[in-house]
């Protein structure tokens, strides 16, 4: 009886195995499926600075002014947005589509010692008798935007908006679409955006699934790792321009370093390089957090995924 009832316990063992290893994807497996499920996100942001009837730029990125007409200037962040609903939900680190807040002191302390600087300039041309007729126009115009601002009569028009590109993984045909961002606290590690044009039968990342909501995400991906499940990172790496014709998603190995540490988990060395957005993922596709690069380059994971609220769109018809 006893031999019987080992028999049939091993037997159980083997089965629950094997439909536990049928789970299981490998790495091939797992990009093909996510790869479906990822969008390559775009971030214009850019500031106008109206000064009476004049209009030019400035670039938070670059920290610079510039005249829109004339020149181009860097006005553009990426990173890596999962869909996560059939409706078009994109859920991205935070950092991709925030801007830094507008320090109306500090751009008006630079412009005018830009400002003050190209008129100590066009004065000397004009002193050492070089100036041309267009010097002594820029000069006048130059006084009159030092005027306006010291005065207090100018503007900060922010501009913020939102591009994504998706590729077919089979075809590599892409669409881009207009985002917006949808609901959401700055506080919190990630953003939604809305998709406005429809994807067909896109991958949709379920979020992993937390049972104890007060254990923090470090320990749930320190068990996942002490049962040897793999963790992976997959989305779009490296700096590409969203019309790149050849920009598709990718995925890493599995994690080099298997030390947890309490604020911080090392990804591996090379991988990411940095890229916001990019998703760490079990083996069942499952999202586990963001990449978030910091402020000092160095690259963490976040998200509470169990706390994600996903805001009800509005009837657009």
């Amino acid at each position: 009886m006893k031999n019987h009832v080992t028999i049939i316990r091993l037997m159980l063992l083997a089965i629950c195995t094997s439909m536990l290893t049928a789970c299981e994807k490998s790495e091939k497996e797992l990009y093909e499926t996510c790869a479906a499920g990822l969008v390559y996100i775009e971030h214009n942001i850019y500031y106008v600075i109206r000064t009476g009837n004049e209009f030019f730029q400035y670039s938070p990125i670059t920290d610079e002014f510039y005249d829109y007409r004339n020149e181009e200037k860097e006005v553009r962040t990426y990173g890596t947005g999962a869909i996560i609903s059939e409706d078009g939900t994109i859920l991205t680190s935070q950092s991709v589509v925030t801007a830094s807040p507008i320090d109306r002191y500090a751009i008006r302390t630079k412009l005018l010692t830009e400002l003050n600087n190209a008129r100590a300039l066009l004065i000397a041309r004009i002193n050492y008798g070089v100036a041309s007729y267009t010097d002594i126009t820029v000069l006048q115009l130059t006084n009159n935007r030092i005027y306006t601002i010291e005065t207090g009569n100018w503007d900060i028009i922010p501009h913020s908006e939102y591009w994504v590109k998706y590729v077919y993984p089979d075809t590599h045909n892409q669409i881009i679409a207009k985002a917006t961002p949808m609901e959401s606290s700055e506080d919190l590690p990630y953003a939604l955006l809305d998709l406005e044009d429809s994807i067909p039968n896109p991958y949709i990342f379920p979020l992993a699934s937390q049972t104890d909501k007060d254990e923090s995400f470090f320990s749930k991906i320190e068990k996942l790792i002490k049962k040897r499940n793999e963790l992976y990172i997959i989305g779009f790496e490296g700096t590409n321009e969203l019309n790149a014709l050849q920009l598709m998603p990718t995925i890493s190995a599995k994690f080099e370093n298997k030390s947890v540490d309490p604020s911080f988990i090392p990804l591996p060395s090379g991988e990411a390089k940095g890229r916001n957005g990019n998703l760490i993922i079990n083996e069942e596709g499952e999202i586990m957090g963001l990449i978030k690069e910091t402020t000092d380059g160095a690259q963490g994971i976040n998200l509470e995924t169990t706390e994600i609220n996903r805001p009800k769109k509005e009837n657009k018809n």
